[in-house]
């Protein structure tokens, strides 16, 4: 499906993920970057995405000890034949080797996510496949392999903390690696039977499955049943599992549909009840630092931080710059486009104020 709907952008979501990547990629290799440097796709470095960084070395760092640099392996491509032969890769966000006090091998592995989705650690899909492709490098028999899985989500509230670990021994794995391999085999099969689940969210060709299609309306009628009943808490169990994995298609039709909705409007093509609204970002400096430190020495207000940082623009303002002034040395950066509902008030409100 999704060969067929090839990305024509990245979201902001997925661009500011990849510049946090970047972030901690350059901390690792002994290169930090600076607040409000850009990243190579052109994304402004956050103090969010600073702090992030220092999580994740000092995890790493608190795991294999003062050498952690030298046998660290950061953002490396590695097959996985064990899934499927020729179509399954990835690429581990972070991973390395070392000899426990037993003799054993552990291997360490994480993955840094920077989104605001809860995603668990404990049997995480994703992370099995790449160790199933990081094992091929090794002779050492699997039941003598420990797997430390690493997940650390700095911008997620999780009842286990946003550093979260699972302890197993590689041969506990083989069960997950032969279903990631039956459904691969499945997925590459000639004519292969779409199934639906919690993966439709990301999958670019959903809008366009029918399958997919009628799973939400399926749940969309689900979600619709009432009725006033006392519930035993079996039967509440149940029914709530049911309506949480209904909720869970819904949202990623709703997530297929709003991108295909975006898509054609910035294409120019127009789509009844929807339209496109960007709000103003966050004032920010468009000056250098050196700049807007002079600037607050001419008028005599600090315009800097005791960490040698900048305070914003609006605080500039707060504390007696004049705005005219601010204006030349700052600017509000459009936001990103959202989608919002549009049911013809708009047009309506405009041709009703019009002196015409």
């Amino acid at each position: 499906m999704q060969q067929a709907y090839p990305e024509t952008e990245e979201s902001p979501k997925s661009l500011e993920g990849t510049a946090a990547h970047w972030v901690v990629q350059m901390l690792l290799q002994g290169t930090p970057v600076a607040l409000h440097d850009q990243a190579p796709n052109g994304v402004a470095v956050t103090g969010d995405m600073i702090e992030a960084a220092e999580l994740v070395q000092e995890d790493i760092a608190r795991k294999l000890g003062q050498e952690w640099r030298s046998v660290l392996f950061i953002e490396r491509k590695v097959q996985i034949p064990r899934v499927h032969p020729d179509l399954n890769w990835g690429t581990p966000d972070y991973f390395a080797w070392q000899r426990m006090e037993n003799k054993n091998l552990c291997l360490f592995i994480w993955d840094f996510k920077y989104g605001q989705k809860i995603v668990e650690v404990f049997e995480n899909w994703q992370m099995i496949d790449y160790v199933a492709g990081i094992l091929e490098s090794v002779v050492e028999p699997d039941t003598n392999i420990v797997v430390d899985f690493g997940l650390i989500q700095p911008r997620a509230f999780h009842r286990d903390g946003t550093v979260r670990h699972w302890r197993v021994l590689a041969s506990d794995l083989r069960g997950q690696i032969n279903i990631l391999a039956n459904a691969a085999g499945k997925a590459t099969m000639p004519d292969p039977k779409p199934t639906c689940g919690d993966h439709c969210e990301h999958c670019r060709g959903s809008v366009h499955c029918e399958a997919f299609q009628r799973e939400g309306y399926k749940a969309a009628d689900k979600a619709q049943d009432f009725g006033v009943l006392e519930l035993p808490p079996h039967a509440l169990g149940l029914e709530l599992r049911s309506l949480k994995r209904a909720q869970a298609l819904l949202d990623a039709r709703v997530s297929g549909l709003e991108s295909e909705a975006v898509a054609l409007i910035k294409r120019g093509e127009r789509v009844p009840f929807w339209s496109l609204e960007s709000s103003p970002g966050r004032l920010a400096w468009t000056k250098s630092k050196g700049e807007i430190a002079a600037l607050g020495d001419m008028l005599g207000i600090p315009l800097t931080k005791p960490d040698v940082a900048l305070i914003t623009p609006t605080q500039a303002k707060a504390a007696g710059v004049p705005e005219a002034l601010v204006a030349q040395y700052a600017a509000s950066p459009s936001g990103a486009a959202k989608l919002v509902f549009d049911d013809g008030t708009k047009a309506r409100l405009t041709f009703s104020s019009s002196d015409t």
